[in-house]
């Protein structure tokens, strides 16, 4: 029975990342394309693929300990990481995503990709620079 959840585990991560790939396609290759839902979709299947890694390690970690305890956690830590690195990666995405529907609905609507601050109103601007100017003198400290 575990190998089987290992085997389903393994298969998920390869069906969550190939899903991903596909939806996110064009967004990679062309960036003035409007981020929509299939970003949203695929990174459900990012946050699906992390939650998968690191099940996978867990799931092994019983069978590969026999043959060495610091082999298996380092297994284990190796695609925690890697779970990490796959959630982090999504963050700009869904930025991109949040980022470009707030502009459509400043623009009322248009999606056209003319430029990023046209849409936003002057005060959402400024207080925007202000945050990464908070920001940018915080990690200067």
């Amino acid at each position: 029975m575990r190998l089987r959840s290992i085997g389903l585990m393994y298969l998920l991560t390869h069906v969550t990342s190939i899903g991903a790939v596909v939806l996110y396609g064009r967004l990679l290759t062309d960036p003035s394309v409007a981020a929509g839902l299939n970003v949203r979709v695929g990174a459900l299947l990012e946050i699906i693929l992390a939650l998968a890694v690191i099940g996978t390690a867990v799931a092994l970690y019983p069978v590969v300990k026999p043959h060495g305890e610091a082999v298996a956690l380092g297994y284990v830590g190796l695609r925690t990481l890697e779970a990490t690195v796959i959630t982090v990666g999504v963050l700009p995405l869904l930025a991109r995503s949040w980022w470009g529907a707030r502009r459509r609905r400043c623009r009322g609507g248009s999606r056209s990709a003319t430029g990023a601050a046209q849409g936003v109103p002057a005060s959402d601007r400024r207080r925007t620079e202000l945050r990464i100017l908070v920001r940018a003198s915080w990690f200067q400290v």
